[in-house]
């Protein structure tokens, strides 16, 4: 659950149970990776970790799409988006 609070110029802040955004996060990134990781080839996904901390592209796009629609919220925080991306290196193995 989630409280919406407006401060001026209204602009809606939203307030998440850690837990419950700790948890959309690993899922979100789990997925992402699992799904990339499917069609990718084995050379794909060594030139990933090899790209390690970037995450191409698309990739990031993709996770930061599919956690505002999780969330149903569209502009993620800075420490939200660095947990995302944490979080993925964590399911591709990347730490």
């Amino acid at each position: 659950s989630s409280l919406v609070h407006s401060s001026p110029p209204s602009v809606p802040v939203v307030l998440r149970d850690p837990a419950e955004l700790s948890a959309a996060i690993v899922q979100v990134a789990t997925k992402t990776y699992e799904a990339w990781a499917k069609s990718a080839t084995a050379a794909q996904r060594d030139e990933l970790l090899r790209g390690h901390p970037s995450i191409p592209r698309d990739l990031d796009r993709a996770l930061l799409i599919d956690l505002s629609d999780v969330l149903d919220e569209y502009t993620l925080s800075d420490p939200t988006r660095v947990e995302l991306r944490s979080k993925f290196w964590v399911a591709a193995g990347g730490s």
